[in-house]
C-alpha cells in the first residue's frame, strides 16, 4: 500500500487513535497522554501490534497497555525473539539497537496530530536546539561535548585534588624547615677526647705520687718493723734481769746493766715513735692525694659524661635532620613533579575547551550552513507552488522569518490557516532534505488541513504527492470532501455489537 490515503469516519471511530498506536507501539508512550487515556471508554486493558523494518530488519511489537500496573512488551528481530538485558532499559535499548528514527523526529516530522502540533515556526531556543539534535543528528555531537564536560569535570578534580596535596606539602615543608639547625658535633668529640687525656694524665700524675709516697712508707714499715723487734727483746731481756735468774738453769743475773738496757729500750722506742710519725704522715699524704685524685677524675669524668649525653642528644638531632632534608626533598620534588601536572591539566582543559566549541559551535555551524541553504531552497520552491505571497526562511540559527515581497511579517500576524501552509511547508522541506537522516517512509497528518480552504488544502496534498519518495504511505485526516486528490480512502466506523464497541476498516482504492 503506496501513495496519499485520505483517513475519515465519524467522531469516536478512532482515526487519532491510529496515529497514537503508532507512537505508542514504537516508543511506549505518547506526548501528553496518560496510558489510561490511551485505553477505549470503559477499558482498563489494550493491545497495540506493529510490523515494521528498521536498519533493514523485520521487527515485530507487541505492546500490552493497562490502565493500573505494568504493560508488557513483546519484541521480535528477524523472527527471533529478543531477551532484553535489563526490564527497566528495555525500550532504551530497543530504540539504540532496533530504530533508526527517535520518538522525537516522529512526532514533529512524522505522526502529526492537530491536537498536539508544534509549529517549527515558532520554536522557541530550547525546542530549536532540540529539534536540531534529534533531526540533524547533532545529538551525536551533543554526546560527544557531554563525554568533553565529563572528562573536563574529571581533570579539575584532579587539579583540585593536585592543588589540596601542593598546600598540604607546602604547610610540612614550611614545618620542617623551622627546624634549628642542630651544633656540629666535632668540637664536642674533641672536648670529650682532650679531656679523657687529661684524665689519663692526672691518673699517672697521681699515681706516680701515690707511688713514691708509698714507697717510702713501705721503707718507713720495714724500719718499724726492726725496731719493733729489736724493742721486744729489749723488754724480754728487760724482765730476764730484773727477775735476777736464768729461767733455765736458776743461776743469778747481774743487774747493773738493767738502767742501761732500759735506756736502749727507750731509745728505740723514741727513735720507732719518730719513725711512726713520719709512717703516718706519709699515710696520711698517700690518702690526700688519692682522694684529690678521685674528685678530680670524677669531676673530669663527670663532664666527659655530660658531654657524651649531649653528643647523643645531637647525633640524635643529626640523624633526624637528616631524615628532615630528605622529607624536605622529597615533598619539593613532589610539588615540582605536580605543577608540572598540574600545567599539564590546564592545557588539557583548554583543549577540551577547544573541542567543545569546535563541537558545540564550528561543526554545528558548517552543518547548518550547508543544510539551511538546501531547506530555504526547498522552502521557496513549494511556496511557489501554493502562491500564499509569502515565504518562510530560517537564518544561520535556524530561526524562521516570514518574508513577503514588501516585508518581514511576524508569525504572529498570520491565521491558523497560514501559519498551518508555511508549517506543513517547511515540514516537507525538511523531509525532503534529509530523507538520508529520516528513513520513515509513512506519514500520518491528523486534522492538520484543517482551517484551510479547498484549493490550499488541494495544493498542500499536491506538494505531498510531488515532495515524498514514491515509496511513502501519506494517512491524512480529514472531514472535507478533497477524495479527488488521494489514491484511496480508509473508512472507519464504530458498531455497536453485544455490549461492545469496535471500529470497522474498510480501504477503497481510487
Amino acid at each position: 500500500m503506496k501513495g496519499l490515503y485520505k483517513v475519515s469516519g465519524q467522531i469516536g471511530s478512532g482515526k487519532t487513535t491510529i496515529g497514537e498506536a503508532i507512537i505508542y507501539g514504537l516508543y511506549c508512550n505518547v506526548t501528553g497522554k496518560t496510558l489510561s487515556s490511551l485505553i477505549s471508554w470503559g477499558e482498563k486493558h489494550g493491545l497495540v501490534e506493529i510490523w515494521c523494518e528498521s536498519f533493514d530488519r523485520n521487527i515485530y511489537i507487541k505492546r500490552e497497555l493497562n490502565a493500573y500496573g505494568q504493560s508488557p512488551m513483546y519484541v521480535e528481530v528477524d523472527d527471533e525473539e529478543i531477551v532484553f538485558t535489563n526490564k527497566r532499559n528495555a525500550q532504551q535499548q530497543l530504540e539504540k539497537e532496533y530504530f533508526d528514527t527517535n520518538k522525537t523526529m516522529m512526532e514533529l516530522l512524522c505522526i502529526i496530530s492537530f491536537n498536539s502540533f508544534k509549529s517549527l515556526s515558532t520554536l522557541n531556543t530550547k525546542d530549536t536546539r532540540q529539534f536540531l539534535d534529534y533531526v540533524m543528528g547533532f545529538d551525536v555531537l551533543s554526546d560527544y561535548v557531554d563525554a568533553c564536560k565529563i572528562q573536563q569535570s574529571e581533570l579539575k578534580d584532579n587539579k583540585l585534588n593536585i592543588t589540596a596535596t601542593i598546600n598540604a606539602n607546602n604547610v610540612q615543608i614550611n614545618r620542617l624547615e623551622s627546624y634549628e639547625t642542630p651544633v656540629d658535633t666535632t668540637t664536642i668529640k674533641d672536648n670529650i677526647k682532650q679531656i679523657n687525656e687529661e684524665i689519663v694524665e692526672k691518673e699517672k700524675y697521681y699515681k706516680s705520687q701515690i707511688d713514691e709516697l708509698s714507697s717510702k712508707k713501705n721503707e718507713l714499715q720495714s724500719k718499724l718493723t726492726e725496731i719493733k723487734t729489736l724493742g721486744a727483746a729489749k723488754s724480754k731481756e728487760i724482765k730476764l734481769i730484773e727477775a735476777g735468774k736464768c729461767p733455765t738453769c736458776g743461776a743469778s743475773i747481774d743487774k747493773s746493766q738493767l738502767s742501761q738496757k732500759k735506756q736502749e729500750r727507750q731509745i728505740l722506742l723514741e727513735h720507732y715513735n719518730s719513725i711512726y710519725g713520719l709512717f703516718c704522715d706519709l699515710t696520711r699524704q698517700i690518702s690526700q692525694i688519692s682522694i684529690e685524685m678521685t674528685n678530680c677524675i670524677t669531676s673530669k669524668k663527670s663532664v666527659v659524661k655530660s658531654k657524651e649525653n649531649e653528643l647523643i642528644r645531637l647525633t640524635e638531632k643529626s640523624k633526624q635532620t637528616a631524615e628532615t632534608q630528605r622529607e624536605l626533598i622529597r615533598l619539593k620534588n613532589e610539588n615540582s613533579e605536580l605543577d608540572t601536572k598540574m600545567k599539564d591539566i590546564e592545557v588539557e582543559i583548554e583543549s577540551y575547551n577547544e573541542l567543545s566549541k569546535i563541537l558545540s559551535v564550528d561543526i554545528r555551524q558548517q552543518i547548518l550552513g550547508s543544510f539551511i541553504p538546501s531547506v530555504n531552497a526547498k522552502i521557496i520552491e513549494l511556496s511557489n507552488m501554493t502562491g500564499t505571497g509569502f515565504v518562510p526562511e530560517f537564518d544561520n540559527n535556524f530561526k524562521c522569518i516570514i518574508k513577503s515581497e514588501a516585508e518581514d511579517i511576524s508569525t504572529s500576524s498570520l491565521s491558523t490557516g497560514q501559519l498551518k501552509v508555511v508549517d506543513t511547508i517547511i515540514i516537507l522541506a525538511i523531509i525532503s532534505s534529509i530523507m538520508s537522516k529520516s528513513k520513515s517512509n509513512i506519514i500520518f497528518l491528523d486534522e492538520l488541513f484543517s482551517n484551510l480552504d479547498s484549493k490550499t488544502r488541494s495544493d498542500m496534498v499536491g506538494i505531498l504527492r510531488c515532495t515524498l519518495p514514491e515509496d511513502s504511505v501519506v494517512l491524512i485526516v480529514s472531514h472535507q470532501d478533497i477524495d479527488e486528490d488521494f489514491d484511496g480512502c480508509i473508512k472507519l466506523k464504530l458498531e455497536n455489537k453485544n455490549g461492545f464497541r469496535r471500529t470497522k476498516f474498510e480501504l477503497n482504492r481510487y
